[in-house]
């Protein structure tokens, strides 16, 4: 995948298209998350859900703690 990804990164910059080309550096930014996802097959939607309830039992742990404090 990487491969295809520098072959077209270098047609790209004969054609001189600015869209394409922040296409392609924001794409190099972030191969190593979409070459995970190509592996692993986890959707972003159980990650997302997963991380809601990690900062919700965050944000509880700190209202005890500040609740507890201010008492």
């Amino acid at each position: 995948m990487l491969n295809y990804l520098n072959r077209w990164m270098d047609q790209l910059k004969w054609q001189r298209l600015a869209p394409f080309e922040k296409l392609a550096a924001t794409l190099l930014k972030h191969v190593d998350g979409i070459a995970n996802y190509c592996e692993t097959k986890v959707r972003f939607g159980v990650v997302e859900a997963v991380n809601g309830n990690i900062r919700l039992l965050i944000n509880r742990i700190a209202a005890t703690r500040t609740s507890a404090i201010c008492c």
